[in-house]
């Protein structure tokens, strides 16, 4: 399926797992059957996160952004997640205050009226 169904960035040929509901996929996306395969992805999952827990009862939990964080194709973060999402994989995510207050890119904000 890799071959025909998939995402194009940048001109980047990206397989994107899956199939509709109906057929009892985990992964879910709708697309098209056009001359070059199933592309584009119509719909389909956007954010994924699965939460574990490590052998010493620690939390493990991962996520994903499917479609990736930009719609600039001359961002970094254009194709960044969709590409991980391609291989299977996810990042880790923070879950202890410690672990957010020490990640080095955390912004705090406080908003009010």
């Amino acid at each position: 399926m890799s071959e025909v169904q998939y995402e194009r960035r940048n001109g980047e040929h990206i397989p994107i797992p899956g199939g509709e509901g109906w057929a009892g996929m985990w992964s879910v996306i709708v697309t098209r059957p056009g001359q070059e395969g199933y592309t584009p992805i119509i719909h389909g999952n956007s954010y994924i996160q699965v939460v574990g827990w490590n052998e010493d009862g620690t939390v493990n939990p991962r996520a994903v952004l499917t479609y990736s964080q930009s719609e600039d194709p001359a961002s970094p973060h254009f194709a960044d997640l969709t590409k991980l999402y391609s291989a299977g994989r996810m990042l880790e995510m923070p879950f202890y205050e410690a672990d957010i207050q020490a990640d080095p890119n955390l912004v705090q904000m406080t908003i009010s009226e």
